[in-house]
């Protein structure tokens, strides 16, 4: 199967309809559970209006599918260029990809922080932009989402996982730095991770050549040691 039959296929499966239901905001969750603010972003829509679950039904409704069949494509034909490169050329040719740069020109126009993170040429990444946004998730967690490097996202997670350990504090997605330091800071938990953090190097084997964040990477699997 060429990339071509690969996305027809792909896209010939079809995808779930969304409802209400299925909207989920996992930072605006967060505040709510303790009681905090600051850490989920409101967006406008083109009508100037907040973003509500209308526009985020319609949005991944319409366009899921596509983003399914394109990232799941690109994960098959990860190692082979050739067919990458016609798998994105197939999709920029694509109405529904000219349609997803309107879509996202229009929210720029009400919410111009996000213009910086545009590029016309990347449907994955404006995809995220513009699910990001329906989700809640600040300009900082957006950004380090579609920017960050894999060595960036899992040191975030790390100490995400950290956080947890010392605090019971759950995170159902991996923050931008500047949003965990937040999230520590309105919780009140500082002094209970910098007191698990202390306890754990007090514990530690006078042996061991593993920093606590290295222990937990290897632990956990994000691929550091």
């Amino acid at each position: 199967m060429n990339v071509e039959q690969a996305i027809i296929h792909s896209l010939s499966q079809g995808s779930r309809k969304i409802s209400i239901h299925d909207c989920d905001s996992p930072p605006r969750n967060l505040e709510q559970e303790y009681n905090i603010t600051g850490i989920s972003q409101t967006y406008k829509g083109p009508d100037n209006q907040p973003l509500d679950h209308k526009y985020e039904i319609n949005f991944f409704n319409k366009y899921m599918p596509y983003y399914s069949a394109l990232a799941n494509n690109f994960e098959r034909f990860s190692k082979d260029y050739r067919a990458q490169q016609t798998l994105k050329k197939h999709l920029s040719n694509s109405n529904i990809h000219q349609e997803l740069n309107t879509e996202f020109k229009a929210l720029a126009k009400t919410n111009p922080e996000i213009k910086e993170l545009f590029d016309e040429k990347d449907f994955i990444k404006t995809y995220n932009i513009i699910h990001g946004m329906c989700s809640g998730f600040n300009i900082d967690d957006i950004n380090f989402y579609i920017n960050a490097s894999k060595e960036e996202k899992a040191e975030s997670a790390i100490k995400k996982e950290i956080i947890k350990k010392s605090t019971s504090i759950k995170m159902n997605w991996i923050p931008a730095p500047n949003t965990l330091i937040e999230i520590v800071e309105k919780t009140g938990t500082k002094e209970k991770l910098e007191a698990y953090q202390t306890a754990q190097r007090v514990s530690r084997l006078p042996t061991s050549n593993l920093s606590i964040e290295e222990e937990i990477a290897l632990k956990y699997g994000y691929g550091r040691a």
